[in-house]
């Protein structure tokens, strides 16, 4: 009996730079979220904003809404236009006494940090094409792309670890 066996597998230096950006992002992204939603959620607490202008649009289309205080920054978009603003600009000046830098004043560092995730993920799947066989762009199903990143991940940082390379090299200064 003749046994197959399994075929070599030779990541790309591509391979490994991408895996690099992505364990780079996430700890990125790990980093800022519990700064950045910590001062975002203290903003809301103390000043109270409320979902006063969700409700008069609801209201407008005949659908019932009560008004309530917003202390989730992912609702901060129920806020009025003036109210917003303000958050906003409180948003801003605590993200420079935080010393969190962005490219462009109006930039939330957590969003740079998640799209930067993002992308790195993307150019992690495309690298990982050879190996996977599926087109990144043909794959709509949230769950099973998530799935693909983390086997992608675990067989990167696997090869790597056998390898002895070192994943912060060239990405942590």
């Amino acid at each position: 009996m003749k046994h197959e066996s399994k075929p070599k597998f030779n990541p790309t230096p591509e391979m490994v730079n991408a895996t690099k950006a992505v364990l780079a992002a996430k700890a990125l992204v790990l980093t800022l979220r519990p700064i950045v939603e910590g001062y975002e959620k203290a903003i809301l607490a103390k000043h109270q904003f409320t979902n006063k202008a969700e409700v008069a649009t609801l209201t407008k289309i005949g659908r019932e809404a009560k008004e309530r205080v917003i202390l989730d920054p992912k609702e901060s978009y129920q806020m009025s236009e003036e109210d917003f603003n303000f958050y906003w600009n409180e948003c801003k000046a605590e993200r420079e006494r935080k010393g969190l830098w962005v490219e462009q004043d109006d930039f939330c560092p957590l969003l740079v940090a998640e799209d930067l995730e993002r992308k790195a993920k993307n150019t992690l799947l495309e690298a990982m094409r050879p190996i996977s066989k599926i087109d990144p762009d043909n794959l709509w199903d949230m769950d099973n792309r998530k799935k693909l990143i983390e086997l992608s991940i675990t067989l990167m940082v696997s090869y790597c670890r056998e390898k002895n390379i070192d994943l912060a090299e060239g990405v942590i200064r």
